[in-house]
């Protein structure tokens, strides 16, 4: 028996998986990059998320499923605050019958003090 209903995975809004190059990453972060100022460490590898496990261990089958989902034409398959519900697929439906695929909002990093007077009010 399952012990859990389904799988919170915190995608993107294309249900891409985990695919942001360091230049995605710095215009979601600080919007058009200045020329010299790109840094590597904004590179986000599948293996470091959640959204990049679900990519992986999903399967083609999950992978075929996320992209028949309708797109708009900026490539939007899911709105920022929106989710959409699959079946789960490969390694993951041992565990989980179900993935609800939530979209964040994308946020630049806080200081550890800003993040504790978030959380306390």
């Amino acid at each position: 028996e399952r012990a859990n209903d389904a799988l919170v995975n915190p995608a993107n809004e294309r249900l891409a998986g985990t695919r942001f190059s360091a230049e995605e990453c710095w215009r979601l972060l600080y919007g058009d990059p200045i020329k010299g100022r790109w840094d590597e460490k904004f590179l986000t590898f599948p293996f470091q998320t959640i959204d990049g496990l679900v990519t992986e261990f999903g399967g083609e089958e999950l992978r075929r499923v996320l992209e028949a989902q309708h797109v708009d034409a900026h490539g939007v398959r899911c709105a920022t605050g929106s989710a959409v519900v699959t079946r789960s697929y490969g390694e993951l439906s041992e565990m989980y019958p179900h993935i609800i695929h939530a979209v964040p909002p994308f946020y630049s990093a806080l200081e550890l003090g800003a993040w504790a007077r978030i959380s306390i009010s």
